[in-house]
């Protein structure tokens, strides 16, 4: 096993510790931790027109549930020369849409010297041929200036999407979590974003059980999701990471109660987001098709701009909308509708977390 700064030097230490009765001396520990750019091999998992860029390793936060800055070190950003050719690249291949992540992507080029640093690269990736969508992941709730978001809402390239984990609402969690800002600034940064950005989909996270989390502390929590009626809400349970602050926090919150905590938002937040799908029935939307379904046979399913790959629900296109039925299992191409085209869903079902559609466009590429 290597370390995640070493994957440069594979190569070097397979040799170095094949070589009989060698004194095995790790130099490489000395080299700058690795960080990826345009020129590295990869092979891509996943549907040929989606594909995941990292542009920074690290994070210089300290929140006290993580251990990521243990392991990844401090934030080391990609060029933006770098991240625009791998974007190039990728286009030339056939990608539609580039998810941009690291763990701190609001942070990004600060370690670059880089002022807003991901309006900058935003600003420069919406400018590659072929692209259609960018979606960055892990936004942190500051730093978040006004230029970025009216990018966002200028630019027909930027998915009208945030992706933005809060963590908690509680000023005493927040704080207990060495999370900066407080209620008051969350709030007023959701807030501004949604105006800013109309129509935006917002996906967030939030922690529950981490230590000294109250029946008070939930429940102020339970009714901001509540209040708030995000788009997608994922809930994670607190565990000990070695080397963090909150391993030696007190006031711990058993295993039981942090299940209940999370069913009990899931449940609700389930109901918000079946809402907000019923209120979508009967509006046309743009929708890249995916591939064949793995859950319903003979069926397509897409997403439209709201629905990130692999964490939010899917556009089931109705089959009878195409001429599915009679094409081979084993074919991408389901009447004109190819998979990486784009195009017209009009919305006539929803569930909880999906929703269903006819075709009434005919595909774009």
């Amino acid at each position: 096993m290597v370390g995640t700064g070493e994957f440069g030097k594979i190569a070097e230490i397979c040799r170095d510790l094949l070589t009989p009765k060698k004194r095995h001396r790790r130099l490489w520990m000395s080299q700058p931790p690795y960080l990826y750019d345009e020129l590295a091999p990869r092979v891509r998992l996943g549907t040929q027109h989606s594909a995941y860029v990292k542009i920074a390793e690290g994070c210089n936060r300290n929140c006290a549930f993580c251990a990521i800055p243990l392991m990844r070190g401090k934030q080391r950003s990609r060029p933006v020369q770098s991240i625009v050719a791998e974007a190039q690249q990728l286009a030339r291949e056939g990608v539609k849409e580039i998810n941009l992540i690291s763990q701190d992507t609001i942070n990004y080029g600060v370690d670059l010297g880089l002022r807003q640093g991901l309006f900058q690269l935003l600003r420069e990736l919406v400018k590659v041929k072929g692209l259609r969508w960018i979606r960055p992941f892990y936004l942190y709730p500051q730093q978040v200036t006004d230029d970025l978001l009216d990018l966002y809402a200028g630019e027909e390239k930027i998915t009208k999407y945030i992706d933005m984990p809060l963590q908690h609402i509680s000023d005493r969690m927040l704080k207990r979590m060495h999370r900066l800002g407080d209620r008051a600034a969350i709030e007023s940064l959701v807030d501004r974003i949604r105006t800013r950005i109309p129509r935006v989909t917002f996906r967030t996270a939030f922690i529950v059980g981490f230590p000294g989390e109250t029946d008070a502390a939930f429940s102020e929590l339970y009714k901001y999701v509540e209040q708030a009626q995000f788009d997608r809400v994922a809930v994670f349970l607190y565990s000990d990471e070695e080397g963090t602050s909150a391993v030696d926090l007190g006031e711990k919150v058993e295993r039981e109660v942090m299940d209940e905590r999370r069913n009990v938002i899931l449940s609700m937040q389930e109901s918000i987001a079946a809402s907000k799908g019923r209120a979508k029935i009967g509006s046309v939307l743009d929708v890249l098709v995916d591939g064949r379904s793995e859950e319903t046979e003979n069926v397509l399913e897409g997403r439209h701009e709201g629905l990130a790959p692999e964490i939010d629900g899917v556009v089931y296109i109705d089959e009878g909308s195409t001429d599915i039925a009679t094409q081979p299992a084993s074919d991408q191409t389901v009447s004109h509708l190819t998979t990486g085209t784009f195009c017209k869903i009009e919305i006539t079902d929803a569930a909880a977390f999906d929703l269903v559609g006819r075709l009434v466009a005919t595909p774009s590429a």
